[in-house]
C-alpha cells in the first residue's frame, strides 16, 4: 500500500482486430498477476469500414472481478456518412471477465465532440471480436437518446432514437459552427436511425418528425408556420455509389416560398423520390419523383445531372389532367401577383408532359380542355379554349391546334378562332390558313 504499482504497455504500430485477441487476454492475465493496474496501449483498431484510433485500455485489480475498466480512444470513425466521435471513453466500475466475454452492466459511454454521455451495458467478445453497447437513455449534446451499437471487424449495426426536442437546439448540435440565415421561432423534432454496415457498405433507414415548426429566412424567401412534417428515408452507401429513397409528408400548418403560399392543414402534401450517385461516372440520377397535392395537382418526373459540370443531362416531367381552377388558386395566382393575371375566374382542365435530353431528341406536349377564364375587373375573357400543342427540337413533329369559341378584350369581341400548325425548335409554321373571326 506504500505505492501503487503500475505497468504500461504501448504498441506504436496499428493493431488490426483480425489479429488474435487471445494473445491480448493472455498478456492481461500474466501482467495482472504482478500489478494493481494494467494499461494496454493498442494504438489503432480497424474494421472493414470503420476504425478507432489512439486506443488505451486500463484494468485495475488482478482478479476476474475487475473493480474498474476504462477504455479510451482519440477518435472513433464510423462508416460514412455517419458521424465521427472524438475523445471517446467507456468507463465501468464493476466489470467481469468470464471466459471470452468482457461484460459491464453499468457502463458509461462519453465523447467530447459531439458531446455524448450515455449509461448502459457494454460487452466485448474476444472470440468473435464483437463490441456491444446498449444505452438505456442518455444525452448527445442537448438531445435525449436511446442507443444500441454492435460492431465486429466485418460488420456492425447502430440504432439511435432521439426524443422530441426543440428545433433550435437540434440545429445547434448538428451545425454549431454554421451561421444559418434562418430564424426558428418554434417547433420540436424527433428522429430515429437504424444503420447496418459490412463488406458491401452501409445500409439503413431513418425518420425525422417535425411538429409545430415555425421559421423564416432573413431574405423573406421562405417561411413556415405550425408545420407538421414526417420525413422517412432508406439509404445505402458504398465506395462506388450511394442511393436513397425519400418520403416527405406535410400534414399540417402553412408553407411559403417567395410568392407561393400553401395552407397545408387543409390540403396535405406528399413528396416521393429516389436518388442515386454513381462515383465512377460522377453522375446523379433522381427518379420516381412524385409530388401529390390531393385535389390540386400530381406531378411525376425524373432527371439526371453531371456532378462535374453541374449541368442537367436529361429531364422528364408529367402533369396529368388537372383542374385549372385548383391549380390557379393554389399555386399560379400567388405567382401572378401584381400582374394582369392576379384575379381570374378559371375553369377547365390542363395536362403537360416533356422529355428533354442533352444528347438526343427532346419533345413536349401540352393539352387544354374546355378552358374558361375571365378577369374579374372585366378587361378580358375567353371561353371554350382547347389546345393540343406538340413541340420537338428535331425530326418529325405532330400537328398542333389551338381553338376557342369566343372571348373579349375590353369591349372587343374576339369571336371564334382556329389555328393549326407545326412547332419545331424555335419556329412555328401554319399547316392551313388560320381562322380568326375578329380579323375577318
Amino acid at each position: 500500500d506504500v505505492y501503487k504499482r503500475q505497468t504500461r504497455y504501448r504498441t506504436t504500430s496499428e493493431v488490426v482486430l483480425k489479429a488474435s485477441t487471445i494473445l491480448i487476454v493472455a498478456c492481461f492475465s500474466l501482467v495482472a498477476a504482478a500489478s494493481n493496474t494494467v494499461v494496454l496501449g493498442l494504438g489503432a483498431i480497424t474494421g472493414s469500414n470503420w476504425s478507432v484510433q489512439g486506443v488505451d485500455v486500463e484494468l485495475q485489480t488482478p482478479t476476474t472481478q475487475v473493480t474498474q475498466l476504462v477504455a479510451t480512444a482519440e477518435k472513433l470513425v464510423l462508416p460514412a456518412p455517419l458521424v465521427t466521435l472524438h475523445k471517446v471513453s467507456v468507463t465501468c466500475d464493476e466489470a467481469t471477465i468470464e471466459a471470452n466475454l468482457w461484460l459491464c452492466n453499468a457502463a458509461v459511454l462519453s465523447s467530447v465532440s459531439p458531446r455524448v454521455l450515455i449509461e448502459g451495458r457494454a460487452s466485448f467478445d474476444t472470440l468473435s471480436r464483437e463490441i456491444g453497447f446498449e444505452g438505456r437513455g442518455g444525452d448527445i449534446g442537448s438531445m435525449r437518446v436511446t442507443l444500441n451499437v454492435r460492431a465486429s471487424p466485418e460488420s456492425g449495426r447502430i440504432r439511435l432514437k432521439v426524443a422530441p426536442l426543440s428545433v433550435s437546439a437540434m440545429l445547434s448540435e448538428v451545425a454549431p459552427s454554421l451561421s444559418l440565415p434562418v430564424s426558428v421561432e418554434g417547433g420540436s423534432v424527433s428522429a430515429e436511425l437504424d444503420a447496418r454496415w459490412g463488406s458491401r457498405g452501409l445500409t439503413g433507414n431513418a425518420s425525422l418528425e417535425l411538429q409545430q415548426l415555425s421559421f423564416a429566412d432573413e431574405t423573406g424567401f421562405s417561411a413556415a408556420e405550425g408545420l407538421e412534417t414526417v420525413i422517412q428515408a432508406k439509404f445505402s452507401h458504398n465506395p462506388s455509389e450511394s442511393f436513397v429513397e425519400l418520403e416527405v409528408d406535410l400534414t399540417g400548418g402553412a408553407l411559403g416560398f417567395d410568392d407561393l403560399y400553401v395552407e397545408v392543414a387543409e390540403q396535405p402534401l406528399e413528396l416521393r423520390a429516389s436518388a442515386g450517385i454513381n462515383r465512377q461516372t460522377q453522375s446523379l440520377r433522381v427518379s420516381d419523383i412524385s409530388f401529390d397535392h390531393p385535389g390540386v395537382v400530381n406531378v411525376t418526373g425524373a432527371f439526371t445531372m453531371d456532378l462535374i459540370t453541374r449541368e442537367l443531362d436529361s429531364l422528364d416531367i408529367k402533369l396529368p389532367n388537372t383542374q385549372a381552377q385548383a391549380l390557379y388558386s393554389t399555386y399560379l395566382q400567388n405567382l401572378a401577383w401584381e400582374t394582369g393575371f392576379a384575379d381570374l375566374e378559371v375553369a377547365g382542365e390542363v395536362s403537360f408532359e416533356a422529355e428533354w435530353t442533352r444528347a438526343g431528341r427532346s419533345r413536349a406536349v401540352a393539352n387544354l380542355d374546355d378552358i374558361y377564364f375571365e378577369d374579374r375587373e372585366g378587361r378580358y375573357s375567353i371561353y371554350g379554349l382547347d389546345a393540343d400543342l406538340h413541340w420537338a427540337d428535331s425530326g418529325a413533329v405532330e400537328t398542333s391546334s389551338l381553338r376557342w369559341e369566343g372571348g373579349a378584350i375590353y369591349r372587343i369581341d374576339l369571336g371564334r378562332a382556329r389555328i393549326t400548325g407545326e412547332i419545331l425548335g424555335d419556329s412555328f409554321g401554319l399547316s392551313e390558313p388560320a381562322q380568326i373571326e375578329v380579323l375577318d
